[in-house]
C-alpha cells in the first residue's frame, strides 16, 4: 500500500510545482498527467494484475520454476506494449488537436508527455518486477525503491523547475470545455487506494494455488473490513482540509475555489473505489479478468459517462455533474464487483487455479491426475463436493495430506517439454521489428521532423512586452535570448535609420 501510495505520488508533485509557474503550464501539465494516468499508467497496472494471478498461483503451488518462466514472458509483453504507447504518446498533439483540443496547451501537453516516456518505460518495468517480488512475499525492496526514488523527484522538481527555471520540459482537452478552472481541478479529486487491492490479488492468488479456498475467502472478508477503515482514515482528513489542500498545488484562487467544492465527493468516491478495488481483485485472482472488464464497460462507458455527458451539457452543473454521473457509473460497477465476489464459486475457483497451473507448466496432465488421485473435499469427480461440514482443522489437515500426495506424484511423473516451432519464433521475431521501425518513425517525425506549436508561439512573442514567463523556461535559453538580442539590434538600426 505504502509502495502505491508514493507511485502515484510522483505525478501529483509535478503538477504542485508546475502549478505555481503559470496557467499555460499547469493546464498542460494537468491534461498531460491525465493521458499518461489513461493511456500510460492506468494500462500498466491493467498489465501487470494480469500477472498477479499466474505469480501468486504458481507460488501457492510451489512451482517456483514456472514464475521465472511468466516473469520472462510478461517482460517480453511489456516492451511490445511500451513500443506501442510511445508511437501514441509521441503524435498525441495531433490527437488532442483532432479532438478540438485549444492548440497551445496540446503542444505543451506533447511536450511534457515527450519527456516523461522514458519514466513510463521505466514504470513498466518496475511494476513487472515489483509483482514477481510481492508474489513471493518479498516488500521492503519495493518499498524503499519507490520511497527513494519519491524523495530523489521532490528534490530533482524544486531543482531543475524552480532554481534552474526550466519549467514544463522538466517537470514532467476533453475537460477544456468547462475552463481552465476545471482542468485544474480535476486533478485534486482523483485517488485511488490499489496498495490493498494488490495485496488481495496476491494473497487470494497463492490461496487458490495451494488449494485453500477457506484462506481464499477469509482474505476476502478480512479486507471488505480493512477497507473501510482506510477508506475512512485516508478520505475524511481530505475532506475537512479541503479548503487549504488545494493550495498545495497552485495559487490560483478560482481553481482552489471550485476543487474545494469537489473535494468532498472524494470520502465517497473512496469507499465505492475500495470495495470495487477488493472485489475486483478477487476476479483478477480467479482468472476472470474478461468478466470484470465487461463489468467495468458497461457501468462505467454505457452508463456513467453518457449520463455525466448529459448533466455537463445539458444543465448548469459543469464539471460538477461530470463527477456525479461518474459516481453513479462507478457504484453500479461497485455494486456488481461485490455481489459476483460474494458469490464465487471457492471450490471450483481451486480446481481452475490448479489447472492454470498445469497447463502453463506442461508439467503433468490433468487428465492422468483426474484418474490416479481424487481430491477429499476437493473431489474433481462431484462437482457438488462441499467441505462446510467439515471443521477448519479438518479441512486444514485434508488439504496438508493431498498437496503432500500432489507433489509426489507431480516429480515421479515424466516431464515434457514443449518445443517452440520455427515458424512461431519467427512470428514473434517480425511482429517485434515493426513495433520496432514504427517506434523509430515515430521518434524521427516528433523530434527532427514536425517544428512544435508552442515554439512558434514563442518565438512570435520575443518583441511582445507582455511575454508568456514559460517562454523563457521552456525554449533554449540561448536561442532564445539570442533572437531577443538580434531583434533589438534590427531594432535600433531601423530608428538610427530614420
Amino acid at each position: 500500500m505504502i509502495s502505491q501510495l508514493l507511485r502515484f505520488t510522483n505525478p501529483s508533485i509535478s503538477v504542485m510545482v508546475c502549478g505555481h509557474l503559470s496557467r499555460e503550464e499547469l493546464d498542460a501539465s494537468s491534461l498531460a498527467n491525465c493521458i499518461i494516468n489513461i493511456f500510460g499508467l492506468s494500462i500498466d497496472t491493467g498489465f501487470s494484475s494480469a500477472c498477479d494471478t499466474l505469480f501468486s498461483q504458481a507460488y501457492g503451488s510451489r512451482n517456483r520454476e514456472l514464475i521465472g518462466t511468466l516473469l520472462q514472458r510478461a517482460l517480453c509483453v511489456v516492451c511490445l506494449m511500451y513500443m506501442t504507447l510511445v508511437c501514441i504518446h509521441l503524435n498525441i498533439e495531433t490527437v488532442l488537436l483532432l479532438l478540438g483540443q485549444n492548440p497551445l496547451t496540446a503542444s505543451l501537453t506533447s511536450e511534457y508527455i515527450a519527456y516523461f516516456l522514458p519514466g513510463l518505460g521505466f514504470d513498466f518495468l518496475f511494476l513487472t518486477f515489483a509483482r514477481y517480488l510481492q508474489t513471493q512475499n518479498i516488500i521492503q525492496p519495493i518499498v524503499y525503491s519507490t520511497f527513494t526514488g519519491t524523495v530523489f523527484n521532490m528534490f530533482a522538481q524544486y531543482y531543475f523547475i524552480v532554481h534552474l527555471n526550466y519549467g514544463l520540459r522538466t517537470g514532467y482537452d476533453l475537460l477544456e470545455f468547462l475552463g481552465c478552472k476545471g482542468l485544474g481541478a480535476v486533478q485534486e479529486i482523483i485517488k485511488v487506494p490499489l496498495g490493498l487491492f494488490t495485496a488481495v490479488n496476491i494473497r487470494v492468488g497463492q490461496r487458490l494455488g495451494a488449494f485453500d479456498p477457506v484462506g481464499a475467502r477469509y482474505v476476502y472478508f478480512t479486507a471488505l473490513t480493512i477497507i473501510s477503515i482506510v477508506a475512512l482514515f485516508t478520505g475524511l482528513p481530505v475532506v475537512l482540509l479541503r479548503h487549504y489542500i488545494p493550495y498545495m498545488f497552485t495559487s490560483d484562487e478560482e481553481v482552489c475555489s471550485l476543487a474545494s467544492q469537489l473535494l468532498p465527493m472524494l470520502l465517497l468516491f473512496q469507499f465505492l473505489e475500495g470495495f470495487a478495488g477488493v472485489s475486483e481483485a478477487i476476479l483478477l485472482a480467479c482468472g476472470r479478468q474478461s468478466l470484470g472488464a465487461i463489468t467495468i464497460f458497461l457501468g462505467y462507458y454505457c452508463t456513467g459517462m453518457p449520463i455525466a455527458a448529459i448533466l455537463t451539457y445539458q444543465t448548469s452543473l459543469g464539471i460538477l455533474g461530470s463527477w456525479i454521473g461518474l459516481t453513479i457509473g462507478f457504484g453500479l460497477t461497485t455494486m456488481v464487483y461485490t455481489i459476483l465476489a460474494l458469490r464465487t464459486d471457492w471450490t471450483k475457483q481451486v480446481k481452475q487455479a490448479r489447472n492454470n497451473v498445469t497447463e502453463i507448466s506442461s508439467v503433468y496432465s490433468t487428465n492422468n491426475i483426474n484418474e490416479q488421485y481424487k481430491y477429499h473435499c476437493l473431489d474433481i469427480k462431484n462437482e457438488s463436493a462441499d467441505a462446510s461440514n467439515l471443521t477448519l482443522f479438518e479441512q486444514s489437515t485434508m488439504i496438508t495430506e493431498n498437496l503432500s500426495q500432489y507433489h509426489k506424484m507431480k516429480f515421479s511423473k515424466n516431464i515434457k517439454c514443449i518445443e517452440l516451432t520455427s515458424n512461431y519464433l519467427w512470428f514473434k521475431c517480425i511482429i517485434f521489428f515493426i513495433f520496432l521501425i514504427l517506434l523509430i518513425i515515430s521518434l524521427y517525425i516528433r523530434f527532427f521532423y514536425s517544428i512544435p506549436l508552442w515554439y512558434t508561439y514563442c518565438n512570435e512573442q520575443v518583441n511582445s512586452l507582455d511575454k508568456s514567463s514559460f517562454c523563457i523556461r521552456i525554449m533554449p535559453i540561448n536561442n532564445y535570448l539570442l533572437q531577443s538580442n538580434n531583434n533589438i539590434t534590427h531594432l535600433l538600426m531601423d530608428n538610427m535609420t530614420l
